[in-house]
């Protein structure tokens, strides 16, 4: 009977991994030519005390595999209470909110596709909710930003980055913003320096022979500071990221020999 119940499984998995080999091998079709993010509407004016909701958005023609933002904003006018994430990425490794102080806070999202078909296109992320703290004005920044895409072993670059206006006050004009490239400096962080441990093959972090959903928990761990160890240092530059999580990616449902 068990027998008999797992053929139906193992036909649908080896389906999935055979999309995802013929999607990577497939020219690039996207109506949406080059990587940008941003926010919809671009712009919101709210009272204090009050909320508005503003949408998360990706375009590219990747096949994103991971995203990992940190988003700043300013606590004293516009505070963000939450984010939702879509349900485009199967897995939300971090959904945090710090307010370091009454001019700056930070949100960090780190999204994965552990499996399946990865998202291209229009992608929505999720939605943020806004609050209206005091009368001043709050550009929501993406301050930095990792995404990983089937096949590729570094992060996809030249990402454009558009910025979200917050007016808090009574109900005025508001301008509309110019998208522009706002970098943010990003918190300084420990520099790991530990040497990674060599695994026996690429994507097996646990070293047990075998390249699955163990591995990624280990990655997910360390990526997020449950384990100190660095396994999951698969590129070995000190680091664990979303490289890393795409090495094990790529290994788990490989793409076809030759594909970018």
């Amino acid at each position: 009977m068990l027998l008999i119940l797992a053929i139906p499984i193992t036909v649908l998995i080896a389906q999935q991994q055979q999309e995802i080999r013929q999607r990577a091998s497939e020219p690039v079709t996207s109506p949406y030519p080059t990587t940008e993010i941003g926010f919809t509407p671009d712009s919101l004016q709210i009272a204090p005390t009050q909320f508005a909701v503003t949408n998360l958005w990706l375009h590219t023609p990747e096949s994103i595999t991971g995203v990992n933002l940190m988003i700043t904003f300013t606590p004293l006018f516009a505070d963000i209470i939450s984010f939702t994430p879509s349900t485009a990425f199967d897995s939300v490794v971090k959904n945090t909110i710090v307010r370091v102080s009454s001019t700056f806070g930070a949100l960090y999202i780190t999204l994965v596709n552990t499996n399946g078909l990865p998202p291209t296109g229009n992608i929505q992320l999720g939605t943020l909710s806004v609050k209206g703290i005091s009368s001043g004005t709050s550009t929501i920044n993406i301050g930095n930003q990792q995404l990983t895409a089937l096949g590729k072993t570094d992060a996809v670059t030249n990402v454009t980055k558009y910025y979200t206006k917050v007016v808090v006050a009574l109900p005025t004009n508001t301008p509309t913003p110019n998208p522009t490239n706002t970098p943010t400096p990003v918190p300084p962080t420990a520099t790991p320096t530990s040497t990674p441990t060599p695994v026996i093959l690429t994507g097996d972090i646990n070293a047990d022979g075998f390249i699955d959903i163990l591995d990624f928990n280990t990655w997910r761990d360390e990526f997020i500071g449950i384990r100190t160890t660095k396994l999951s240092d698969l590129n070995h530059d000190a680091t664990i990221d979303l490289l890393d999580f795409n090495i094990w990616r790529n290994a788990f449902n490989p793409s076809p020999t030759g594909s970018q």
